[in-house]
């Protein structure tokens, strides 16, 4: 997965190893940066977008997302979205944790800056 803002990217790397450790699975889309946020709950609720969860995307970015509920409408969304995780890598914890001792300082200096992105 790589952003179109490489300092952005290092920041967001930061959490993957919390979030790995504590059961989330995380996968790395293969093809161009995919900036469509896809979220889809109790296989009923599916929200698309590109609204980031942050404050940014609440009060200075023009972000927009469409939310629905219909269970054919999510199915169809988690087909979609299934399809996608069949070329992409799923991260695993041991294999990121061995990465370069220099990545992980890039990585936390980004994330020490992440307010000025």
């Amino acid at each position: 997965m790589k952003s179109d803002v490489a300092v952005a990217q290092y920041a967001l790397e930061a959490l993957y190893e919390s979030l790995l450790r504590n059961g989330v699975d995380m996968y790395c889309h293969a093809g161009p940066m995919m900036h469509a946020k896809t979220a889809i709950i109790d296989d009923r609720f599916a929200t698309i977008g590109s609204y980031n969860l942050d404050e940014r995307s609440r009060t200075k970015n023009l972000e927009v997302n469409i939310a629905v509920d219909d269970e054919a409408f999510a199915t169809h969304v988690r087909t979609w979205f299934d399809r996608d995780l069949t070329t992409a890598t799923q991260l695993d914890l041991y294999e990121w944790r061995s990465r370069p001792l220099v990545r992980r300082g890039v990585e936390y200096v980004a994330f020490a800056l992440r307010k000025l992105l």
